[in-house]
């Protein structure tokens, strides 16, 4: 059964998904969005790239909350790369909209400004491979998960075309599924294609605990095996929202042909912006070159 959601824009004019959190999660004047990017970018800048230079990365784990809390950790995953003209956005499903998996059918999506180019051919690519995955624009009406990443991304790199994708309940067998289809359209793109895992973290326990959890997780992950990942999150009650897209994006690599090293690149809490330690959110970044 379909929710009832409000009337937007996006029923007036269909190919353009209009911004949903802007003012919310991220400035939403231009100017000021840009200034917050290139500040937050300007973190990452030094650091990180200490004795190398930015390299090409095959995909990357980025943080969804508002930038006031994972912002530096977005800037500082964001300054180990390059970024492709091709990113592909997996991120989980916060609203009760749409179906488990929903491919967006935009042609461009708005952010303050300017509007981002959706890869058609690439949507069209995975849609034809993956029965379930519907292209329709109920899951991304008011998703958070692609939207606050795509200042970041475009202000990379002004010729950013996305593929923004909504995940919900995956069992083993549909992420394998998946993870197979998505890396079939990747080697087939005519041009390198940089998969995005949206994910924040643990959430709501305290901040040792979280600690305790993410660190588990990443390690996992670190491992570079996917299942092994799902089986620590699983067990270990880790509220990582993301842990599908992660799972698929490893499976996906790991298919590929080649092992996957993931790099944790940043680590933080809701706590380092707000101070409260009794209930926070984990945030970290990770680049798989």
């Amino acid at each position: 059964m379909t929710s009832h959601r409000p009337t937007t824009m996006d029923d007036v004019n269909p190919s353009t998904r209009p911004a949903a959190r802007a003012g919310q999660f991220y400035p939403g004047d231009p100017d000021a969005m840009r200034r917050a990017v290139d500040g937050y970018l300007a973190m990452g800048a030094p650091a990180p790239v200490i004795g190398r230079a930015r390299r090409p990365a095959r995909a990357v784990m980025l943080p969804h909350a508002g930038w006031v809390y994972c912002g530096a950790t977005l800037g500082r995953t964001l300054g180990r790369i390059t970024l492709p003209d091709t990113a592909i956005i997996l991120g989980p499903r916060h609203t009760p909209y749409g179906p488990d998996w929903s491919i967006a059918p935009h042609e461009r999506w708005e952010i303050p400004g300017e509007a981002v180019p959706v890869a058609t051919d690439l949507v069209e690519a995975l849609a034809a491979r993956l029965p379930g995955l519907e292209r329709e624009p109920e899951a991304h009406r008011l998703e958070h998960g692609s939207e606050v990443l795509l200042p970041f991304l475009r202000r990379m790199n002004p010729a950013l075309r996305v593929v923004p994708i909504v995940l919900g309940r995956t069992d083993g067998a549909g992420a394998k599924r998946f993870a197979a289809a998505l890396a079939e359209v990747v080697k087939q793109a005519a041009r390198p294609v940089l998969l995005v895992i949206s994910s924040d973290m643990n959430h709501f326990a305290d901040e040792a605990e979280t600690r305790r959890r993410d660190g588990l997780a990443l390690a996992a992950m670190r491992t570079g095996e996917p299942w092994e990942l799902a089986k620590v999150v699983e067990r270990n009650q880790v509220s990582m929202c993301g842990v599908v897209p992660a799972v698929i994006v490893m499976e996906a690599l790991r298919l590929g042909g080649s092992a996957i090293a993931p790099e944790l690149v940043d680590y933080t809490t809701s706590a380092a912006a707000s101070g409260d330690t009794s209930r926070v959110v984990g945030y970290a970044g990770v680049v798989i070159e």
